[in-house]
């Protein structure tokens, strides 16, 4: 499994790249967050939070790597904060 780099993570990739969509097709940011919120029930952060374990469980159940592996290729900062994340989820 490859290790990220340990530079200061970036922001949440696929969520600027919806802002921008939203832009493109003439949605601001509070009326994309409110129909992600109204689809899914849950705030951007929490899905994509939710998107990460759901992510985690499978590479757990597949065997593709350890904790402190999946954490970094998830972007966690630290591990112990990935495990109080999955041990919620």
């Amino acid at each position: 499994m490859q290790r990220r780099s340990s530079t200061k993570r970036q922001p949440i990739f696929w969520i600027s790249r919806a802002y921008n969509l939203g832009k493109t097709y003439g949605l601001s940011e509070s009326c994309l967050k409110r129909d992600i919120k109204s689809t899914f029930n849950k705030t951007v952060f929490a899905y994509y939070r939710h998107l990460q374990m759901q992510l985690a469980d499978n590479y757990l159940k597949q065997k593709k790597g350890n904790k402190t592996q999946i954490a970094s290729l998830l972007n966690f900062e630290s591990q112990s904060n990935f495990l109080i994340c999955y041990k919620k989820y």
